[in-house]
């Protein structure tokens, strides 16, 4: 950035650096008519740029709200979804354990030994010899 316009923008809104400002004006003409035009403002339109400002501000943190609340409800989501899959994958290996004690119960009323039947059902040879 031109040292003239850093100048000028610090200096401009400053009653008692007015003549550093008004230097600078005479030296350079760019700065000079971008002073007329912020001169020629209304305090109309100042107000409306103070709002404008402020509702942008606004929109930007419910934006910013909404967002964080959005990711917090899908990691939530997502962190339920796997606990159910975990339940849901216990309740059916649960389920399969059972089933598997009812064949051995079944092969073992058939005569089948204790070790054959833990062999082929994969189960622990403790459980099939407490049926």
């Amino acid at each position: 950035m031109h040292p003239g316009w850093a100048a000028f923008l610090c200096c401009c809104a400053d009653k008692g650096k007015r003549e550093l400002v008004n230097a600078i004006l005479e030296h350079e003409e760019a700065i000079a008519m971008a002073g007329e035009t912020m001169l020629a403002f209304t305090e109309q339109e100042i107000e409306w740029h103070r709002n404008e400002s402020k509702l942008k501000y606004e929109l930007d943190r419910r934006d910013l709200i909404a967002e964080v609340r959005e990711k917090t409800w899908a990691e939530a989501a997502e962190k339920t979804r796997k606990q159910t899959r975990a339940e849901t994958w216990s309740e059916a290996n649960e389920k399969a354990y059972r089933d598997k004690l009812e064949s051995a119960r079944k092969l073992k009323a058939r005569g089948l030994s204790d070790e054959d039947i833990a062999d082929s059902l994969s189960l622990p040879l403790k459980a099939v010899k407490t049926l």
